[in-house]
């Protein structure tokens, strides 16, 4: 039984999930596997993804991401999805922030596929997830 303090929103790094907000948590401990906590004074919402929601084959698209993380400095875990579903190890990132926006720039290939693209960025420290599409058309 771990005891805090005071009541906290409770967020579990490896397992990337909300665990609620309280002052007290059963944890089991693992030999070899840490547990990993976030501990925040009010519920992390969601990153955003703001941008443009339509481009071309071969355009740069910019997207701006905010966190909503009360910390200073946070990472957003961003992943880009193909039209068929497939996530594009050359695209997505980690992105570092400071304070609570910062930019990502997308190249797109005159080769990439025309179709619904999606952006999922996930807060690293809570777990929260928001996806945006993007149309790629001919």
């Amino acid at each position: 039984m771990l005891a805090m303090p005071r009541i906290f929103n409770v967020y579990d790094l490896r397992e990337q999930r909300v665990l609620g907000s309280t002052d007290r948590l059963e944890l089991e401990l693992d030999a070899i596997d840490p547990v990993l906590l976030t501990l925040s004074e009010r519920p992390i919402a969601p990153p955003s993804i703001d941008g443009t929601r339509r481009a071309h084959p071969g355009e740069v698209v910019e997207f701006h991401i905010g966190s909503n993380s009360p910390a200073a400095h946070g990472v957003i875990h961003l992943d880009v999805i193909d039209p068929d579903g497939s996530t594009t190890d050359y695209y997505s990132r980690n992105l570092l922030t400071s304070g609570s926006l910062t930019t990502y720039t997308l190249p797109l290939a005159f080769s990439d596929k025309v179709g619904t693209w999606k952006l999922r960025a996930t807060d690293l420290p809570s777990g929260q997830t928001v996806t945006a599409g993007l149309q790629v058309e001919p």
